[in-house]
């Protein structure tokens, strides 16, 4: 899936579907996701770079934290990203997705966040060394109390990498 003379390179973004698919079959859903996630991440990349949308703002499939360890669990929030638009009347910049607190009991909800807030958000690129998970609960099968913190989970067979230790964070909380 190489690209012509001009046009984008695609083989990143198809060598991250082909691994979601494998995981997939291979009964691993949240690393298939997180494959995913990482295909739509790319893509947005490519659009970010042809100036349709800001470099400097929410990018979809990327979770961001406003808060940071010396704030109380309950002040600090998750946002996952699922879409980035503009306001049909304002023509701002928005990002719409899921957010959460850090408390382990907190649930998911639906949220959306301006342009102007985007300064106070930090963001866990994919690109990112750590391999913790953060988004468990979307499985029935792994769902566990710290969902939309990064923590580990024991090591899938066969998949390295796909959680484990995390490089990045060798004291994640979670099963080791």
């Amino acid at each position: 899936m190489s690209s012509a003379p001009g046009l984008f390179d695609l083989t990143p973004v198809k060598n991250a579907i082909d691994l979601a698919e494998t995981y997939d079959q291979d009964g691993a859903p949240l690393s298939a996701r997180r494959n995913l996630l990482h295909a739509r991440t790319l893509l947005d990349r490519i659009v970010r770079s042809t100036g349709a949308v800001p470099e400097d703002f929410f990018v979809p499939g990327s979770t961001y934290v406003l808060g940071h360890g010396f704030t109380a669990p309950e002040d600090v929030r998750y946002f996952l990203v699922e879409h980035v638009m503009r306001h049909p009347e304002r023509g701002i910049w928005r990002a719409v997705g899921w957010e959460r607190t850090s408390l382990p009991e907190a649930s998911w909800h639906g949220g959306f966040h301006d342009e102007d807030e985007f300064k106070d958000w930090t963001a866990f690129l994919p690109d990112d060394p750590c391999t913790c998970v953060t988004h468990c609960a979307q499985d029935p099968a792994t769902v566990c109390s710290l969902s939309g913190i990064r923590h580990v989970h024991p090591a899938l067979p066969g998949r390295p990498g796909a959680y484990g230790p995390c490089p990045e964070h060798p004291d994640a909380p979670g099963d080791h």
